[in-house]
């Protein structure tokens, strides 16, 4: 597994974003692990994320997001609005979130699935990607992303066993 972090400044709002990335290679095909990993509600589970609160949002709103998600992560509001992912089945899954009232401005998840080297294995590639409001809160970002990057690798691997065990 690689972790690495890099930083990108947008010239138009001189935000920092910053991304971690990893990678893994499992010997499960994608087929077996996506039910897995693409359950969203459940790997936030697993990842010891805080429980959240969904409440619809107005119609009005013309963000294009359906719920207004409310949780905390330590010391800082987690809100965000809850607009619907995109993905493909056994293939991506892209998650990004607006984030309210959080030191970060937006949070961007992609988690790939790709042929992998074993047969019928599969190589995850996942990036996290946090632009922050604030070059202040960019220590907190680079040590969150890297983190929750490192935790899905593990994660993944897990789901990987747990595949296997049940193909025996």
């Amino acid at each position: 597994m690689v972790v690495y972090c890099c930083d990108a400044f947008s010239d138009e709002f001189r935000m920092s974003v910053t991304v971690a990335k990893g990678s893994v290679e499992l010997l499960s095909p994608a087929a077996k692990i996506w039910p897995l990993l693409g359950d969203t509600e459940q790997v936030n589970r697993w990842m010891g994320q805080a429980p959240f609160k969904m409440k619809p949002i107005d119609v009005a709103n013309k963000s294009g997001a359906r719920y207004l998600v409310e949780s905390k992560e330590s010391f800082f509001s987690m809100d965000h609005e809850a607009s619907p992912f995109e993905w493909e089945n056994e293939r991506y899954l892209k998650a990004v979130r607006k984030m309210i009232g959080s030191p970060f401005r937006t949070i961007t998840l992609l988690v790939k699935l790709e042929p992998g080297k074993a047969t019928d294995g599969t190589r995850i590639d996942v990036s996290l990607e946090v632009e922050t409001r604030s070059a202040l809160t960019k220590p907190l970002a680079v040590i969150a992303a890297n983190r929750y990057v490192q935790r899905y690798v593990e994660l993944a691997k897990q789901v990987d066993a747990f595949a296997r065990e049940q193909s025996e």
